[in-house]
């Protein structure tokens, strides 16, 4: 059992379940089973490329985007870095003085670049705007930044985190598919590890999945939940 099976099993322990059985049916889904009928898939929420897998950028015509390439054209110039990183930025669409943002973009990339191999995660967030860091091979690009998608969002958090989730709940439904009528209830509790607090997702109501429950946790807090 992993770390992040740990949490969802001391959980469900707290939601007064008493028969939790880890694996009932080998190294294979569900991860737990609850009373026997309650079948819960585990999974990290974390960074995902979604619709990006082939590569393909989604930038906007937009000055905030067109600064930022510049930058990272200029950061990569100096960089000795192996080790590439694509970018997912999201901005309201009033967009910030770039003479203002850049240099605080400048020394949060250097930050994150030099943080002793950096895992994906948010590099930068404020209220107007988000960019968050996805590894990538170093065989595949040339400069230590490349800008993946530079687009407009009215709550860039949230946007994040909802395109996550869902790509998380369709990957577990694909793996779920064969066995769904083993048992009459599914479940799927994701571990959040986006950096990302679940707060910010009040008010945005059903994402319109398929399963009978989602439980969003934070790692460092279970009792901080978010069902959706």
């Amino acid at each position: 059992m992993d770390d992040t099976e740990q949490i969802v099993r001391s959980w469900l322990q707290q939601q007064g379940y008493q028969q939790i059985v880890y694996e009932p049916d080998g190294n294979v889904t569900p991860d737990f089973v609850l009373d026997g009928r309650i079948a819960v898939e585990v999974r990290r929420l974390n960074l995902n490329t979604i619709e990006h897998r082939a590569g393909r950028a989604d930038v906007a015509p937009s000055a905030l985007c067109a600064g930022l390439q510049a930058l990272l054209a200029e950061l990569s110039v100096s960089s000795t870095s192996e080790q590439s990183w694509l970018l997912d930025v999201r901005y309201r669409s009033r967009q910030p003085d770039w003479s203002a943002l850049r240099p605080v973009l400048a020394r949060a990339l250097a930050d994150f670049a030099c943080a002793g191999s950096p895992r994906q995660g948010i590099v930068f967030s404020n209220d107007d705007m988000v960019i968050a860091a996805l590894a990538r091979s170093p065989r595949s690009q040339q400069n230590e930044f490349v800008l993946l998608r530079c687009q407009p969002s009215e709550t860039p958090l949230a946007t994040l985190l909802l395109e996550n989730i869902r790509y998380c709940s369709n990957e577990k439904l694909a793996k779920i598919a064969r066995v769904r009528d083993k048992y009459p209830q599914w479940w799927l509790v994701l571990v959040n590890y986006l950096s990302v607090d679940i707060s910010v997702l009040a008010g945005h109501g059903s994402i319109g999945h398929d399963w009978d429950r989602i439980v969003l946790l934070t790692p460092d807090d279970p009792q901080k939940t978010l069902e959706l």
